[in-house]
C-alpha cells in the first residue's frame, strides 16, 4: 500500500512538471529556425541601382517590400539620385521609382508597377545587447543569411541605431536586418568596422510608414496614399512650413547650429523655378519635391535636405533652385540667427 501511495505520489510530480514545461514552451516559444524565413525573404528582396543626374551611376544596394509597392531601404542607397530603379527578386525587368520619403536615415521607395510580399516588422525598442541577429547578403537574386549579435546601442547622425557583429557590404547595404524570430527590427545601414555594421531601428520605418500610407491604411494591400505624385495648386513664391518636426534626410545634423525657436521665422524674397529634365519630361514625371533648407543669419541657404523626392533629374533642379533663394532671415531677441524652414518646389506639365 505504501509503494503504491509512493508511486502515485512520484507519478503527480513528475506530470505537474511536465504541465509547467508545456505551458513555458506556449508562453515563451522557441527561436525561429532561420532558414524558415530565409525563402520568404529573398522573394520580398530587391536590388537598387541609381543614377546621378549626370547619368553617372551609383553603388547598388538592396532593400526589402513593406507594401505592396513600398520598398525600404538604407538612405545612404539613393541619396542624391536622379534616377531611381529597383529589380524585383526573380524578375528580369526594372522597374522606376516614382517617388521616396525618409525618415532619419530609413527610406521608402514607391514603385507604380508592382506586387512585392511584405516582410513582418517587429519591435525594435525591445533589441537589447547580446540579442541574436540575423543579416540577408543579398546580391544577383540570391540570399544569405549571416549571424551574430547586438554588440552596442548608441546613435548615428543623430539618430538612434544600434552596432551588430556582422559585416555590412555592398550587397546587404539596405537589407533587413531579423530577429530570432524572424520578424525585421532593423535596416542595415554602414560597416563600422571588419565585423561590425550599424543598423537603423525598424521604429523609423514604422514611423514613416504611417506618414506615407496614412492612418489606419494596411501597406500590404493596394497603393499607399501620400506618395507625392500629382499636380500641386500652390503657386507663386515656394510654399514653406513649420521649422522643425517634419521628416527629414537624416534629420538636421546642423540644427544645433540653428536656433530652434524664433520670433519671426524667415520670409522668402524671391522666386526660383526649377526647370525640368527632358527625361522627367519624356515619363511624364510630376510631383512635388518636398526639403528641408537652412536659411542663415544673412538670409542665404547654407544647407537644404530632401524631405521627399523625385526622380529624373527632378530632386536636383529643385535643390539648385532652393539655393538661389534669399529670405529676410529669422529674428530672435531682435537678432538675425539661422534657421530651418520646410520648402516645396512643385513640377507640373501643362
Amino acid at each position: 500500500m505504501r509503494y503504491s501511495v509512493r508511486l502515485k505520489f512520484v507519478f503527480t510530480v513528475v506530470m505537474l512538471a511536465l504541465s509547467i514545461a508545456a505551458t513555458a514552451r506556449a508562453q515563451n516559444p522557441p527561436d525561429s529556425d532561420p532558414r524558415a524565413f530565409l525563402e520568404k525573404a529573398r522573394a520580398s528582396m530587391v536590388v537598387i541601382t541609381a543614377e546621378k543626374a549626370s547619368g553617372e551611376p551609383m553603388a547598388p544596394g538592396v532593400g526589402f517590400f513593406v507594401g505592396r509597392n513600398l520598398i525600404a531601404t538604407d538612405l545612404s542607397v539613393v541619396i542624391s539620385a536622379g534616377r531611381i530603379r529597383v529589380q524585383p527578386a526573380g524578375q528580369d525587368p526594372k522597374v522606376d521609382v516614382s517617388t521616396y520619403n525618409n525618415n532619419r536615415l530609413v527610406t521608402i521607395l514607391t514603385v507604380v508597377r508592382a506586387d512585392g510580399q511584405p516582410l513582418t516588422l517587429g519591435d525594435s525598442d525591445k533589441v537589447a545587447v547580446n540579442d541574436r541577429v540575423f543579416l540577408l547578403d543579398y546580391s544577383k537574386n540570391e540570399g544569405t543569411l549571416s549571424g551574430g549579435i547586438v554588440t552596442k546601442l548608441g546613435t548615428s547622425t543623430d539618430s538612434r541605431c544600434f552596432q551588430i557583429s556582422a559585416p555590412i557590404t555592398s550587397s546587404s547595404r539596405g537589407a533587413p536586418v531579423f530577429n530570432s524570430k524572424g520578424e525585421v527590427i532593423g535596416i542595415a545601414g554602414e560597416s563600422s568596422g571588419q565585423s561590425q555594421g550599424t543598423v537603423m531601428p525598424v521604429s523609423y520605418l514604422t514611423t514613416l510608414l504611417t506618414y506615407v500610407t496614412g492612418p489606419g491604411v494596411s501597406t500590404g494591400v493596394g497603393v499607399g496614399r501620400g506618395a507625392g505624385v500629382g499636380p500641386s495648386p500652390s503657386q507663386g513664391l515656394p510654399s514653406l512650413g513649420p521649422g522643425s518636426g517634419e521628416f527629414g534626410g537624416g534629420g538636421t545634423p546642423s540644427s544645433n547650429a540653428s536656433a530652434s525657436s524664433v520670433d519671426v521665422k524667415p520670409v522668402p524674397l524671391n522666386n526660383a523655378t526649377p526647370h525640368y529634365t527632358e527625361e522627367a519630361r519624356r515619363n511624364n514625371t510630376q510631383g512635388t519635391v518636398m526639403m528641408r533648407v537652412l536659411v542663415g543669419a544673412d538670409g542665404l541657404v547654407k544647407q537644404v535636405r530632401i524631405v521627399r523626392g523625385l526622380p529624373d533629374g527632378l530632386s536636383e533642379r529643385a535643390i539648385a533652385a532652393a539655393r538661389q533663394l534669399k529670405f529676410r532671415p529669422a529674428m530672435k531677441d531682435g537678432q538675425a540667427v539661422p534657421y530651418w524652414v520646410s520648402l516645396q518646389m512643385d513640377f507640373n506639365l501643362r
